[in-house]
Order: structure tokens, then C-alpha cells, then sequence
């Protein structure tokens, strides 16, 4: 394009105080005056030269827009320097037939002089930097591609906090990413709040808007690591609290009957021993509870307590046998582990644990292995369900857990006891216990032992007026109920759980089954689809051996 002047016009055009470039339609340098040198010059002292493009010189210049929007921009602040701002003025130059020619940018100093105004943009400035940098909040400033421009001291620190704990930083970022990509899409503030396990706070990203064009955002960062650690120990009391409450000691057990005070007797000297313990007993006496307390009362209460149901846990019962075997001591399991149900085991993972126990015979293991049976093992063993190295292995620390029914000594006590429990649980106030009611309860059959003392006795409670202050023989309608349909074939449904009437006509059927095939186990467990340990099991909790 033609863009000569006249020497007298070039005169004029030099002696601007606007600084004035003409750049053509691909961006390149075409014309400028005496101002637009000095005003390159303080842009990090770069020559403004012809046929130079005006990126290489102006980085920032947004010149090259007007060549796509054909638009005039009419007094923008732009940022020449870290110190130096100015309004710039940008005019698309066009011909008669509206053909794009180039652009000119028109660069303004307010102020008497450009030094006067450089001074004063220079203090502004270097007093927000003076705050920014001593603010005690993190902040971040983030061009429109993520990249950071500028942060303060608190930011930085805050990233070394980070860095401390790799998952806490992933958590972080991930969130940091989402807040500023959602703002730059949106251009509104979003707020986001973090709660993680080591440093939790909130992030609040608004966008930088110039002149209404998005040059990005700004990140303001509230973090609190010692909320966190103190949030972190209040569960870890609390997990402590609720470890502690299900924690059982001998001085728990009521041991007012003969055969109790015997079996406490012999766990407590138990205690002290590294042989494996074995408790046997009908379902609901407590072995749990009583291997917990040996565990408790033993040289490694410190340690955890694993209870491990060899009905019901295969996979856990498979690692645990497998740590146990492992002749890696380092993959043993540490304190006590309780096997519940050892009947339930196969043939093969009895013949294991026999290997195991010998092992640890010969080898002080370092931890304590405690197992308990429903069912009785010597007839398991007469019928080759159970085997007979692993039996006499565990015969040598054998403890019987009296049934409920064995033990009437105890019923009085752990019914006051567990009167009390319901008045807090219930809002019945029960302070006394007719002696007939009492005559009931020590008489009940109590099948499912002490779960089926607490329930029935929760059963009754829950019904209870609440002025009622004596249990009597009427409020036990339920344990009458249930005393009945004991003897009956086919129980009566009345006020009784679900789990409760599927025990019962299941033991109902396991009995027909049985008469039907002349007692033949075998035949039995087959046709009822259960496996012979399985059944050995349910008979023994049915008490239909």
C-alpha cells in the first residue's frame, strides 16, 4: 500500500505527542513517528523498525485483532511493562471499496508529560504489590491458558504444604483445574470448598475481565492444615472410643453359676499361654465375647482381635490360612485371630490349620489363635466330617461355654442388667421384677441363648405404658408365646421376626428330613442341598442331635 506523506506533513506527524504505527494488512511495520520509538524503547528497550512485524516488537499488541474484527477500539489500557500502562486507540484502515489495508494504532500518555505519568503508574503500582505480596490469603493470577503470571509468598507456600502429602495435592489440583476451567467458560465467580484427610479450605476463582475481553482469572485460596489434623484426631478418638466400647473383660461376664465361674476360671489361666484355645458351646454363649477377653487379658491386648467366620468369611478365612502357612514370618497376622464355626472348614483346610498349629508349637508364632465351635465336634469327627490330628490338637486348651439354660444363677443378674440398658433405650422405667416374672424368665428354654433373652426382653419393654414401673408376669406374654410354639411342628406366626420363624420352620423340615431317611445324615444333607459340615452345624444349633 502507498503511505507516503508529503515532507511537511512528515513533520508534523513526527513532532505527535501521541505515539502513531501503521501496520498492513499481514501485520508488518509500515509507518511510525518519533513517540512510537520511545514508547518501544520502554518496552524492554526493543527497536522499532520498518518492515519489523508488530508481535516481535510489541508481543502483547492486539492490533492483529482489528485485522479480524475490522472494529475500532477506542481508548484501551494496555500494559507496555511490569511499570508502564497507557490507552491505546485502534482504527482498521480501509479503502473507498471497504478492502482491509492494515491498522493504525494511536498510543496515549495522560498527564502533562509520559515521565510524570510513567512515575505515577510505577508508584500505584509498587504499593499493590507491596500489599499483595503480605496478604496472608494465596492468591494466583492465571492467563486465559492456565499459566501462572503472578502469585504472592502465601501461594508459594502454600504449594510446598502440598507437596508434602501426594494425596492431598492430587485432591487439590484436580479441584484448582476444575474452578478455573468452569470460570473461564462461564466468566462468574465459582466457589468451591475441599475437605480433605490432611488440608481442607475453600477456593474462590472470579475472572479478569479488561475492558470486557477475559484475560484469564484469579484464584483466592483459604487453606487450614491444622483443622484438618485436629479433624483427623477427633476420628481416630473416636474410632478408639468405638473399639473400646466393644472391648470385653472377664469382669464383664456374670459368673454367679457353678460351670460359668469354671469356664471363666480356665480362660483366665488361658490368657497366659501361647497354645490355641478352644471353645465350644451352643450359639449365643458368648465364645466371642470370652475369646475377646483372653485376648484382652494376654501379653497382646495391644494388638488386634481378628475374628474370622469360617461359615461365612471364605475369602478372608483363605488369606488368613494362607498369612499363617506363609513361612515368611513377616506375613503373619499380628495379636489374635478367632476362627468362629472350625466345623465349617474342609477336610483339606483342617489338615492346613493342623500344619499350622504344629508349626507354631514348634516355632513361637507371633500371634494368638483362639477357634470355636457350634457343634460337637466329636460326632462331626465319629462321622469323618472333622479331622482327628487337628481335634486332639485342639483338645489340649478346651473350654465349654454352658448353655443359658445351665447357668439359672445368672439369669437374674443379666436380666437387671439389661432392664437397665432397655430403660435407656425404650423410655420404660422399670425399677423392680415381680417374682413370678422372674420364675418365667429363668424357666424359658432360651434355645438361642442370651439373643434370645435380650430380644424377648426388649420385646416386652418396648410394649410397656409408661407408668409402669414393675415387670410383671402379664408383660412376658411373649416369652409364653414363644415357649409354646418351641413344642409345636408348626409354630405359630404371632408378634415373632422373620429371622426367627425361618429358624424355626427350618428346623421343622431338618427334623422331617431326618425321620424320613432313618437319621442318615448324609442322605439328609443331600437332599436338602447342604453340604454335611453345613448340616452337622444346624443341628447342632437346633439342638437336634
Amino acid at each position: 500500500m502507498d503511505l507516503s506523506y508529503q515532507s511537511i506533513e512528515q513533520s508534523i506527524f513526527q513532532e505527535l505527542k501521541e505515539a502513531v504505527i501503521l501496520i498492513d494488512k499481514h501485520g508488518k511495520i509500515v509507518c511510525y513517528n518519533q513517540q512510537a520509538k520511545v514508547v518501544a524503547q520502554s518496552q524492554h528497550n526493543r527497536e522499532l523498525s520498518m518492515h519489523a512485524h508488530i508481535l516481535d516488537v510489541f508481543p502483547k499488541s492486539e492490533l492483529m485483532r482489528v485485522l479480524q474484527t475490522k472494529k475500532a477500539e477506542i481508548r484501551k489500557i494496555f500494559r507496555l511493562s511490569d511499570k508502564l500502562s497507557v490507552h491505546v486507540s485502534r482504527f482498521p484502515l480501509l479503502d473507498k471499496g471497504g478492502e482491509l489495508l492494515g491498522a493504525a494504532a494511536i498510543i496515549q500518555q495522560d498527564g502533562a508529560s509520559a515521565e510524570n505519568n510513567w512515575q505515577i503508574d510505577e508508584y500505584i503500582q509498587e504499593g499493590m504489590q507491596t500489599v499483595l505480596q503480605h496478604t496472608s490469603q494465596a492468591f494466583v493470577i492465571l492467563n486465559e491458558q492456565g499459566f501462572t503470571i503472578l502469585q504472592n509468598p502465601a501461594h508459594e507456600n502454600f504449594l510446598l504444604t502440598l507437596q508434602k502429602d501426594s494425596g492431598a495435592e492430587a485432591v487439590w489440583k484436580q479441584k484448582l483445574e476444575e474452578v478455573c476451567k468452569k470460570t473461564l467458560q462461564t466468566r462468574r465467580m465459582v466457589e468451591e470448598k475441599i475437605r480433605g484427610k490432611s488440608i481442607e479450605g475453600s477456593i474462590k476463582c472470579l475472572p479478569n475481565l479488561i475492558d470486557g475481553v477475559l484475560r484469564g482469572c484469579i484464584l483466592f485460596i483459604d487453606h487450614n492444615v491444622e483443622q484438618a489434623e485436629l479433624r483427623k484426631k477427633l476420628e481416630q478418638s473416636r474410632r478408639i472410643i468405638r473399639a473400646l466400647e466393644t472391648q470385653s473383660r472377664f469382669k464383664d461376664f456374670t459368673i454367679n453359676s457353678p460351670r460359668m465361674k469354671m469356664a471363666v476360671q480356665q480362660a483366665k489361666i488361658a490368657a497366659d499361654m501361647d497354645y490355641p484355645v478352644f471353645l465350644r458351646g451352643a450359639a449365643g454363649t458368648g465364645k466371642k465375647m470370652l475369646a475377646n477377653a483372653i485376648h484382652n487379658d494376654g501379653k497382646r491386648k495391644y494388638q488386634a482381635f481378628t475374628a474370622v467366620d469360617c461359615l461365612k468369611d471364605e475369602q478372608k478365612l483363605a488369606d488368613y490360612l494362607g498369612r499363617m502357612s506363609s513361612k515368611d514370618i513377616s506375613s503373619h497376622p499380628q495379636g489374635t485371630v478367632y476362627f468362629k464355626n472350625i466345623t465349617a472348614l474342609s477336610l483339606t483346610k483342617q489338615m492346613q490349620l493342623h500344619q499350622i498349629v504344629l508349626n507354631s508349637q514348634e516355632n513361637a508364632a507371633v500371634y494368638r489363635l483362639i477357634v470355636s465351635s457350634d457343634v460337637n465336634v466329636e460326632t462331626a469327627m465319629l462321622d469323618g466330617a472333622f479331622q482327628k490330628e487337628l481335634y486332639y490338637d485342639l483338645l489340649q486348651t478346651s473350654i465349654h461355654m454352658p448353655a443359658l439354660k445351665e447357668r439359672k444363677e445368672d439369669i437374674a443378674p443379666l436380666v437387671k442388667e439389661w432392664i437397665q440398658i432397655g430403660n435407656e433405650e425404650y423410655g420404660s422405667c422399670i425399677t423392680s421384677i415381680d417374682p413370678a416374672a422372674m420364675e418365667v424368665l429363668q424357666n424359658f428354654p432360651y434355645n438361642n441363648n442370651f439373643k434370645e433373652l435380650r430380644a424377648s426382653l426388649e420385646h416386652s419393654l418396648a410394649k410397656l405404658d409408661r407408668g409402669i414401673t414393675t415387670l410383671s408376669e402379664s408383660h412376658l406374654a411373649f416369652f409364653a408365646n414363644a415357649k409354646n410354639s418351641h413344642a409345636e411342628s408348626n409354630p405359630e406366626i404371632g408378634d415373632k421376626p422373620l429371622s426367627e420363624l425361618v429358624e424355626e420352620y427350618e428346623k421343622v423340615i431338618i427334623q422331617k428330613t431326618m425321620a424320613e431317611l432313618d437319621g442318615n445324615k448324609t442322605l439328609t444333607a443331600k437332599k436338602l442341598g447342604l453340604s454335611v459340615r453345613n448340616l452337622y452345624y444346624k443341628l447342632e444349633k437346633y439342638q437336634l442331635n
